[in-house]
């Protein structure tokens, strides 16, 4: 706890601060808050406590898990996963080069207003240190849960330099380098830390809420510089802060001079009030209202304010809602959404468990060292001089009775388990599966085949879950950018048309774009170059781009765009008739060249069937001349044989009348 710092009242006039606010608006305000407050503290104080200190690395007695524990490592698992998860959610925020894109609304045909207000406030938001801003933002969501932006106002100087011409004593023109001091409406995002806003706890939203706190430090010299302004009741006399901070003591340092505070605690009341008292509070100017003057019985009645109390008594301002919208000036968001709870859910706390097992582990380990690395020493009472001084250094003599191995002997109580770090990186991976923080550089570990796409299948879980913290972001900067750009309006107007009427595109807005423009691509690859269809494809593809040379690229795509005059419609028309002309002519002589190789390629059809037929006549005529000589050759052959035959019965005939004659010749000579 942030120790009590009495304040030395002599460094100050003798005009005592009063102990409890004359002023009922104060009062009603700051009961409102102390109550709020109470409600926050008790259930989260202690736990952001812890969780800040684990992600600085800073050792408490509350972080001890031991009574004996004497170890105070803290495992870096929650500080590498906050890491990881802001350094992803600001890639996605501000890893292109606008931050947003506003575009008109669909039923404004003036559009080019918006483009000027799209750049000018892109400018100034960047000028303003926007990223600073945003990586505050960020990280307190992510750790704590919560993200908050509260949008402020100011006027300040700008200085430009500027090059003027300057004519010295000899006549001569020279140029030299002046200073220009203008004003300039600064509408600017500043990160709220959780400990110092203190909302309404029977809302879950801000724009629901009867009102909130927002409770900071300010130095006494801004207080007086904005009296003098009339920014703050003038009259009232601020005293340096006398007690405890509130909220999350531990992680606020306090700035003194000699001792003595230099600041005030400034509570910063936006919400509900009632009317009665707020009229009363500006009419009086934070004064106590004469007796019998206040009328404070109806607190129905209620007005949208902005209320300043300086050490929780002294009214600095009461007015109501300055906003031309009268929305509030808070925007927050949730890491990961909590149902119906305004405060969401962290990397902290989600990886508090497996945080906790792993500082466990690593402290248990480094105290066992302590016993095992140290030198110890084992021995007999009985063998060693009285009062003997043990300790041990180089070169030390240990003058003992009988010998010394059975004297004395090395004491160790063993070695470190090796089963502890495989624990340790158990918890590690417990830890990444709690918060969804995975180092890019592990996520192929443990991927068998690559090949096949197991890496992204391992990645998309990662990818699922981070989409909803986008969201989350996507719905914040919407709707910060919009209260910002309706201030922007209100308090410069020569800057900022007025157009109430647009729409803004975050993060995933921006991812839809890039893939809509992927598509766009892909189509307009393919249509025909000289169509128009190709010239509206374009069109939506710079519509849809952050490019700084878009304007002038759309007003090239519309002039082409555009109808044609009555002149060069005609020349258009005869230009068109001239080319249909040309294309039925060249219709026609296709017709013809097809005609005309449909008609050859019957010709070579019927005079290869001639051929063919001839080449088969003549293959029929050697065969029918082949088979007449074949005939010839046959007929010759059976008068051959028809010979023989003839030849054969004569000489059987002559053999028979040889054998009768010898027969006639036997007969005659039996007769004789």
């Amino acid at each position: 706890m942030a120790s009590i710092i009495v304040d030395n009242q002599s460094h100050f006039p003798s005009e005592s601060r009063p102990a409890k606010p004359t002023d009922a608006l104060v009062a009603h305000v700051m009961g409102l808050v102390n109550d709020w407050r109470d409600v926050r503290n008790n259930a989260y104080s202690a736990r952001w406590d812890g969780w800040y200190n684990t992600i600085r690395g800073k050792w408490t007695p509350d972080t001890k898990n031991k009574k004996r524990e004497r170890s105070k490592l803290i495992s870096p698992l929650s500080s590498m996963a906050v890491d990881l998860t802001v350094a992803d959610i600001i890639e996605a925020l501000i890893g292109r080069e606008s931050l947003v894109d506003i575009t008109d609304d669909v039923d404004d045909d003036e559009k080019k207003d918006m483009e000027v207000i799209r750049k000018r406030l892109l400018e100034d938001l960047y000028k303003d240190g926007i990223v600073r801003t945003l990586i505050d933002i960020v990280w307190n969501g992510t750790v704590y849960g919560t993200g908050i932006a509260k949008i402020n106002i100011d006027v300040v100087d700008e200085v430009t330099p500027k090059v003027v011409d300057e004519i010295g004593k000899d006549g001569k023109t020279t140029k030299r380098l002046k200073k220009v001091v203008t004003e300039r409406v600064k509408v600017f995002p500043a990160p709220v830390e959780p400990g110092q806003f203190v909302p309404d706890p029977s809302a879950s939203n801000i724009d629901d809420m009867l009102g909130m706190g927002y409770e900071y430090k300010l130095p006494l010299h801004k207080i007086w510089k904005r009296q003098k302004a009339k920014t703050y009741f003038d009259h009232v006399h601020v005293s340096p802060m006398s007690g405890p901070e509130e909220g999350t003591e531990n992680r606020q340092e306090e700035y003194t001079q000699s001792g003595v505070k230099t600041y005030a605690g400034i509570t910063e009341y936006h919400g509900l009030v009632p009317t009665s008292m707020l009229n009363s509070s500006i009419a009086n100017k934070g004064r106590a209202a004469p007796e019998g003057t206040d009328d404070h019985t109806s607190k129905k009645d209620m007005t949208e304010a902005v209320i300043v109390i300086a050490n929780k008594v002294d009214l600095l301002r009461a007015i109501p809602n300055p906003s031309i919208m009268e929305d509030r000036a808070f925007v927050s968001y949730q890491h990961d959404t909590v149902p119906n709870r305004f405060w969401g859910r962290g990397v902290m706390e989600k990886g508090h468990h497996p945080q906790k097992a792993s500082d466990a582990e690593l402290r248990s380990r480094a105290d066992s060292l302590a016993w095992i690395n140290n030198p110890m020493l084992a021995g007999d009472l009985t063998k060693l001089p009285p009062r003997m001084n043990l300790n041990v250094w180089p070169g030390r003599f240990f003058g003992l009775k009988g010998d010394p191995g059975k004297s004395l002997q090395e004491f160790k109580f063993g070695d470190v388990n090796q089963s502890t770090f495989v624990q340790t990186q158990e918890f590690e991976r417990m830890h990444q599966q709690a918060t969804g923080a995975v180092d890019p550089a592990g996520i192929g570990q443990g991927v068998r085949d690559q090949a096949t796409g197991a890496t992204a299948i391992n990645v998309s879980g990662i990818t699922k879950r981070a989409k909803r913290t986008l969201f989350n972001v996507e719905g914040f900067m919407q709707t910060l950018i919009r209260r910002i750009l309706w201030r922007k309006m209100q308090f410069e107007p020569d800057r900022y048309p007025l157009d109430i009427k647009f729409q803004v595109r975050g993060s995933m807005g921006m991812m839809a774009r890039e893939l809509e423009q992927m598509f766009l691509s892909q189509m307009f690859q393919n249509t025909d170059p000289q169509g128009q269809t190709h010239l509206l494809l374009l069109k939506a593809i710079f519509e849809n781009s952050a490019s700084p040379a878009r304007e002038e690229i759309l007003n090239d795509i519309n002039e082409q765009l555009k109808p044609p005059s009555e002149e060069e419609q005609k020349r258009q028309e005869a230009v068109e008739s001239a080319q249909q002309q040309l294309i039925i002519e060249d219709l026609q002589n296709k017709r013809a060249d097809t005609a005309l190789k449909l008609a050859m390629g019957d010709k070579n059809k019927a005079e290869a069937l001639l051929k063919k037929i001839e080449a088969d006549f003549k293959d029929d005529e050697m065969f029918l001349e082949n088979l007449k000589v074949a005939i010839d050759r046959t007929t010759v052959e059976n008068q051959e044989r028809q010979t023989d035959l003839t030849e054969r019965g004569l000489d059987i005939q002559n053999k028979k009348l040889d054998i009768e004659s010898r027969k006639i010749d036997k007969d005659k000579k039996k007769d004789k």
